[in-house]
């Protein structure tokens, strides 16, 4: 009679199972990394645009405020307009600064507008723009100040 001697499971076998299962949970783990962190870069762009686009339009309202402050008074000669601007979760500062010179020959004012938004933070976006009006009487300082844009200075 032949007797068999109890079979044997190889020990590799279940030592190839765990090193399969750690190696799916390194790879899981990188993907998941990969993942979040793409997600931040998104959100850091999104947030970016955002004060970009609120840049823009605080210059421009920087601009329209001179040329009605122009209207309103030829000695006009800018400031600093802090704003708060609403947010998603709360106000953030915004600054307009204003400047106006003068053309030494035409009495031409000049109109540089700079929007910081959100003023005074580390990540902030900063434009500047800068307009030349046209007076009626451009030799002397009376008069209505008009925008390049009105529809008084449109070319025939």
């Amino acid at each position: 009679m032949r007797t068999h001697a109890p079979s044997r499971k190889p020990h590799s076998r279940s030592g190839a199972a765990l090193l399969v299962v750690v190696l799916a949970i390194v790879i899981a783990a990188m993907v998941a990394a990969t993942l979040t962190q793409t997600a931040l870069t998104q959100r850091r762009q999104v947030q970016l645009e955002r004060d970009r686009a609120q840049t823009f339009w605080l210059a421009e309202s920087g601009l329209s405020r001179a040329v009605a402050e122009l209207d309103r008074n030829p000695n006009y000669r800018g400031e600093d307009w802090r704003i708060d601007v609403p947010g998603p979760s709360e106000s953030q500062p915004g600054l307009v600064a204003i400047h106006i010179t003068r053309n030494a020959e035409t009495n031409q004012p000049r109109i540089d507008v700079t929007a910081e938004f959100p003023a005074g933070a580390v990540y902030r976006t900063r434009l500047h723009r800068e307009l030349v009006l046209n007076l009626p009487n451009s030799h002397s300082n009376t008069g209505r100040a008009s925008s390049a844009l009105s529809p008084e200075n449109v070319a025939p």
